[in-house]
C-alpha cells in the first residue's frame, strides 16, 4: 500500500474511519512491516499516539500477531508485564489496551496488521474482535482490488513500450485482446477465446461482435467504434456486459484504439473480466452501509444514538434558522431505573429499556419525528416544525403509554411500575444561539420533573 497516494488509501482510511467511530477508539491504523520498516494508516485524535512510527518492530507490542499470525489483545499495558520493555516517557505512554488483527491475503503475502488502541483499559470482548476479523476482511478485499489495478497497469506499459514483442504478449495476454472491422471479429486471442467459453477460434472470427454483446449495450458498442475510427485515439474506460458461448453474463472493462490491420482501419479492444471485482465492490458497498448503520444505531434498542442524534439536532437547527421555523425537544428519563436494574437484574434491565423504546415509537406519529437513545436509561426526541402545546401533547402521550406497559417495579417509589419523567422546551432556530441550548432548557425541564414527583411532564418556559 503506497502511503504517498492519498486516492488510494481513501477507500482504506474510510474503513478505519468506521472502526474508529464503532469502538470510539483514538488510534486505529495499519501497521506494515515487510523489511523492518513501518508505514501507518491512521484514523484517530490522539497526538500522542501519532508518535508509534518510532517503534521497530523487534520490541514493538505487536511482535506477537506479526510473529505467529494470530489476533492478540491486551487489557491494560500497565498491569500486563509488557510495559517493561519501555522507558518512561517513550511513545507507548499514552497507550493502555491493544488488539491487533493480522492481515494476510494469501499464505505468502502479509500486507500489515490492523491495530486498534485505547488511551483507557480495556478488554475486547470476542464479538468485538469477530467484528474486527470481519472488518480486517474488508481492508484485504480492497488491497486485492489495488493489486489487480497496479497487475493491469503494468501490462499496458508493457504492451507500449515493447514494439517488437507485441505479438507473443498478446498471445499471453492475461486479457481478452481482439481486433474488428465493420463490427466484425477479424482476430482474438487465446484468452478472450477462454473468456467467451469457446472451443476455438473458428467459433469466433468472422462472427459479429455483437454476438457476444449483451443487447443492452449494442448502441453504445456502435457508437464507440465508430468515433474511433474517426479519431483513431485510446478510449476511456468502459464496462460493458458480455455474453458467453455457454450464455454466461460477464461484466468486462474495455479500451479501445484505431490500429491499422491487414491494410485496414481496423478496432483494437482491450478486455477484462472484473465480475469477480464488481461482485467484491458491491459487497463492500452493502458492508460499508451496515458499518454506517452500525456507527449510527442503538444496538440495545435499534433506535438512533447519541451521536446521530447529534447530527440530526444540528441539521434541524440550521433548517429553523432558515425557515424560520419552531423546533421541540423532549428529554425523557425512566424513573428510579438503577433500583430497577439492582432488583431484577441488568438483562431484565436491557429488556425494559428495548420495551419503553418500543412504546416511544408507537407514541410518534410523523416520518419526521427523531427518537435516539441519548445515554443509559435517558432517550431523546426531536419534533421538526412543532409548537410547544403540539409537544406537550405529544410527551404526554408517550408517558401515558410507558405507564400502559405496567412493567413491574418494586423498588419505584412512586409507583409499583416503570414510569417516566419528560422534560419538553420549544424554541426557533437562532443564529445567536445554539442548539444545546434546546438540549439544555429540555434537560431543566426534565429534572423539573423529577423534583415535582416524578411520572409528569414538564414544559420549559423561556424568559
Amino acid at each position: 500500500m503506497d502511503k504517498t497516494n492519498p486516492d488510494k488509501e481513501l477507500p482504506i482510511l474510510r474503513i478505519l474511519r468506521m472502526i474508529s467511530l464503532i469502538f470510539e477508539l483514538p488510534a486505529v491504523f495499519i501497521s506494515s512491516d515487510p523489511k523492518g520498516s513501518h508505514q501507518f494508516y491512521y484514523e484517530g485524535t490522539s497526538e500522542e499516539l501519532k508518535q508509534l512510527e518510532e517503534i521497530n518492530q523487534q520490541s514493538a507490542f505487536c511482535r506477537e500477531v506479526v510473529e505467529h499470525d494470530v489476533p492478540f489483545t491486551f487489557v491494560d499495558l500497565l498491569t500486563s508485564g509488557r510495559n517493561a520493555n519501555y522507558s518512561s516517557g517513550s511513545s507507548l505512554d499514552g497507550i493502555r489496551s491493544y488488539a491487533g488483527i493480522p492481515l494476510v491475503i494469501r499464505a505468502e503475502q502479509r500486507i500489515g496488521t490492523l491495530c486498534v488502541i485505547d488511551s483507557q483499559p480495556r478488554a475486547f470482548s470476542s464479538k468485538e474482535m469477530e467484528l474486527l476479523q470481519a472488518l480486517s476482511e474488508l481492508i484485504l478485499i480492497q488491497a486485492e482490488l489495488e493489486e489487480e489495478i497496479k497487475l493491469r497497469i503494468k501490462t499496458e506499459i508493457r504492451l507500449k513500450n515493447s514494439e517488437e514483442r507485441y505479438k507473443t504478449l498478446v498471445e499471453l495476454s492475461p486479457e481478452m485482446i481482439d481486433v474488428r472491422h465493420k463490427g466484425t471479429i477479424l482476430y482474438m486471442n487465446p484468452a478472450g477465446i477462454q473468456m467467451l467459453e469457446a472451443a476455438s477460434q473458428e467459433q469466433v472470427i468472422g462472427r459479429p461482435v455483437l454476438d457476444f454483446i449483451h443487447p443492452n449495450d449494442w448502441n453504445t458498442i456502435k457508437q464507440q467504434e465508430q468515433e474511433n475510427l474517426e479519431i483513431g485515439m485510446l478510449s476511456q474506460k468502459t464496462e460493458e456486459k458480455f455474453v458467453t458461448m455457454q450464455g454466461k453474463n460477464l461484466d468486462v472493462e474495455v479500451k479501445a484504439t484505431r490500429i491499422p490491420y491487414d491494410g485496414k482501419n481496423a478496432i483494437l479492444a482491450i478486455s477484462r473480466d472484473i465480475t469477480k471485482q464488481k461482485r467484491m465492490e458491491r459487497n463492500l458497498l452493502k458492508a460499508n452501509k451496515q458499518l454506517t448503520e452500525i456507527a449510527t444505531v442503538d444496538g440495545l434498542t435499534g433506535v438512533a444514538n447519541r451521536r446521530r442524534m447529534d447530527d440530526f439536532l444540528k441539521s434541524e437547527w440550521s433548517r429553523s434558522i432558515r425557515n424560520s421555523t419552531l423546533l421541540s425537544f423532549i428529554m425523557l428519563d425512566i424513573d428510579f431505573f438503577k433500583n430497577y436494574n439492582d432488583t431484577y437484574g441488568h438483562l431484565i434491565g436491557d429488556e425494559c429499556l428495548i420495551a419503553v423504546a418500543g412504546a416511544i415509537r408507537k407514541g410518534l406519529s410523523r416520518p419526521s419525528d427523531f427518537l435516539a437513545r441519548y445515554g443509559g436509561e435517558e432517550f431523546a426526541i426531536i419534533l421538526p416544525e412543532t409548537h410547544l402545546e403540539g409537544a406537550i401533547h405529544v410527551a404526554e402521550r408517550i408517558r401515558s403509554q410507558v405507564e400502559a406497559l405496567a412493567i413491574p417495579h418494586s423498588n419505584s417509589k412512586i409507583a409499583k411500575i416503570i414510569t417516566v419523567s419528560v422534560g419538553v422546551s420549544t424554541l426557533m432556530g437562532n443564529v445567536f444561539k445554539e442548539a444545546a441550548s434546546l438540549m439544555d432548557s429540555a434537560d431543566k425541564a426534565l429534572y423539573a420533573s423529577k423534583r415535582n414527583g416524578r411520572n409528569q411532564v414538564t414544559s420549559y418556559k423561556f424568559e
